[in-house]
């Protein structure tokens, strides 16, 4: 039923079409909410691209600005060495030059120029010579513990003993970077130009600190950091964005604003449980556009979307973070001016609708009075039609005019056909109870015939087959015999069933009013069936009460059949065990007697929902039932 107010169809059109407005608007604001959901967060994703960018070119800059300053240290490394190494290899030239003319012999001179070696002092840079072995035969560092260069190596993995002997060095000499570690000190990296004197067998190394070069570009990146922090301050992403720069190693090296940067290089990320550092590098190394986190240093775990960016030759990760809340507050912004506006739309455009159904339904009110008095009108009198509802099709010539005119057409429609209907209805009724009467008395004659025609020929195969059984057979014969008469006796127990059933539905059943002794009909039955049940190794009880051993009178023949219908039905579905016949006097009163007939088995049983139908005609508990144990389904039901 529906609501009271549905009731009228002013309100069913307003509602429809409030609906249609609701599903608008609905769509309407949601698609505007995805579309400028998605152009905001595409913005704010161009704007973390390019201020990505932007810091991926400052640290370009920067990085470019070191390399240049790098080579142009390592250029005036190299051309200082060159120069040192030419000084000394010229000044043993001349020492070998010397001793060739004064006469003195090969280890003065090498004395001498050794001894001039020692004597020399230059900033930051020492000047060893070593023989082809590797063994070093003089320094000018006189502090110098170094003694064997044989087992140093280069960064090329070159043993340098090899490659800068004077046998195997080029005139124009070699510059190598290695390792040197003299005893009790650290190892520092050393770069060194390498010269050959081929006439004693010696190489002159002129060598500097790298480590000087290092130096100088860990300045000059601490100084990119410097300038990046600076560029970082002034970056500016919606409202409260930032930007912050970290190592491949996880160390802070531009923290975000107002947050320390131990601190934060040990910030959990509260949605996987990891280091907040490791999510990001992760992120981009999957390269994920962004990715979402909630913020650890808000009380609200505010979500925060960060982009991630890498610079190679730096190792270092930088990224733009923009709270969500601030990605999504320009869409929202809109869909709240857009809701206010379609709420006003609505709010109009309902006023209106209903004033305007209203005046449609007026006249559908007047037919729907009209119609709710034509159950009380008498159309078997003369009347006329209501002015109002005459005048309905002359006012409107739309589907409301029309559905007047209907409703004046079938009033006298009706009218006519009523006055038809009722000099009819004596006629019709006349023949239908004569025609009841006809098929009720076919039907009688029908079972009559029926009964007699079926049951003669079948009681004559019965007697002939008795009959059969008296004579000289073999045993296989009376076998055959035995299986014959039992299934004739099965179908006269069918048609016996089903002509009874007939008789009982066409109220053709008639019970006789003889004396009989209801104790005897039970043992009767009892032994009727008591080869039955041995044959299936049951128990067949039978215990009626000592009361029922005297005259009653009745139909004892009926009696007897539904007797025989629940004790075969038992002994049909028991596999084992017993069936139990009892019957009992509950109810005596004014010389009547009510007998309960008792049928216990230990069979399959029944079902509650097989119990609402198994009494109904042709009726059994499943198909399997009947495929198992046969049977029509009448025996119950009769």
């Amino acid at each position: 039923m529906a609501p009271k107010y549905f009731s009228s169809i002013s309100t069913k059109i307003v509602f429809l079409i409030s609906l249609v407005l609701v599903v608008t608007a609905t769509s309407i604001m949601y698609f505007t909410q995805r579309d400028v959901g998605r152009s905001m967060f595409d913005a704010q994703q161009k704007s973390a691209r390019n201020v990505l960018e932007l810091v991926r070119l400052n640290i370009r800059g920067g990085y470019n600005r070191l390399i240049a300053d790098k080579i142009d240290i390592l250029n005036r490394m190299k051309a200082d060495l060159k120069y040192i190494g030419h000084i000394n290899h010229s000044v043993i030239h001349e020492f070998q030059a010397l001793a060739g003319q004064q006469g003195a012999g090969a280890a003065v001179a090498k004395k001498r120029a050794l001894n001039w070696l020692s004597k020399g002092s230059y900033e930051q840079v020492d000047v060893f010579v070593f023989d082809t072995s590797g063994q070093i035969v003089g320094f000018s560092n006189p502090d110098n513990s170094f003694e064997d260069f044989g087992s140093v190596y280069d960064i090329k993995s070159r043993r340098l003993v090899e490659v800068m002997n004077s046998r195997n060095l080029g005139e124009e000499g070699d510059m190598a970077v290695f390792q040197w570690q003299a005893a009790g000190e650290q190892s520092v990296k050393k770069l060194a130009f390498f010269i050959p004197v081929p006439e004693w067998g010696w190489t002159i190394a002129v060598a500097i600190d790298f480590d000087n070069i290092e130096a100088e570009s860990e300045r000059v990146l601490e100084s990119i950091v410097k300038l990046l922090e600076k560029t970082f301050r002034k970056i500016k992403i919606a409202s409260t964005g930032y930007a912050f720069l970290f190592s491949g190693e996880g160390e802070i090296l531009i923290a975000p604003p107002d947050i320390d940067a131990v601190e934060f290089g040990s910030a959990l990320n509260a949605g996987t449980g990891n280091l907040l550092i490791d999510d990001l590098k992760n992120a981009y190394l999957e390269k994920v556009d962004s990715i979402r986190y909630p913020d650890p240093y808000s009380d609200r775990y505010e979500l925060l979307e960060a982009q991630v960016s890498y610079f190679k030759a730096f190792d270092w990760y930088f990224a733009v973070v923009v709270p969500v809340v601030e990605i999504e507050a320009p869409g929202n912004a809109v869909l709240r001016r857009q809701m206010t506006v379609i709420g006003l739309i609505f709010l109009v455009s309902t006023v209106f609708t209903f004033i305007f159904v209203s005046k449609i339904s007026r006249p559908l009110k007047v037919l729907s009075d009209y119609a709710k008095q034509l159950p009380k009108m008498d159309f078997t009198k003369e009347s006329k039609s209501s002015d109002q509802i005459a005048s309905l099709p002359l006012k409107y010539t739309d589907e409301v005019g029309r559905l007047a005119h209907s409703f004046v057409f079938m009033e006298k429609e009706l009218k006519k056909n009523i006055k038809a209907a009722i000099e009819s209805t004596a006629a019709k009724e006349r023949l239908e109870r004569e025609a009841a009467e006809e098929a009720s008395r076919a039907k009688g004659a029908f079972l009559a015939n029926m009964s007699h025609e079926i049951r003669t020929p079948i009681n004559g195969m019965l007697g002939m087959m008795e009959l059969l059984t008296h004579t000289d057979l073999s045993s296989r014969q009376k076998d055959f015999v035995a299986t014959l008469r039992e299934s004739g006796n099965s179908l006269l127990s069918i048609i016996n069933n089903i002509l009874d059933f007939s008789k009982i539905e066409a109220s053709k059943m008639e019970l006789e009013s003889t004396a009989f002794c209801p104790g005897e009909i039970f043992e009767s039955t009892a032994a009727m069936f008591a080869e039955m049940a041995q044959n299936k190794g049951l128990e067949l009880v039978c215990s009626p009460a000592a009361e029922l051993f005297r005259d009653y009178i009745g139909d004892p023949s009926r009696v007897q059949q539904v007797i025989t219908n629940l004790c075969g039905n038992s002994i049909k579905f028991t596999e084992q065990g017993h069936v139990e016949m009892s019957a009992e006097i509950v109810d005596r009163k004014d010389g009547e007697a009510m007998i309960k007939v008792i049928i216990r088995d230990t069979g399959i049983g029944l079902d509650d929902e097989v119990q609402e139908h198994i009494f109904n005609s042709f009726s059994q508990a499943d198909s399997s039932t009947t495929r198992r144990y046969g049977g029509t389904g009448l025996g119950l039901s009769i």
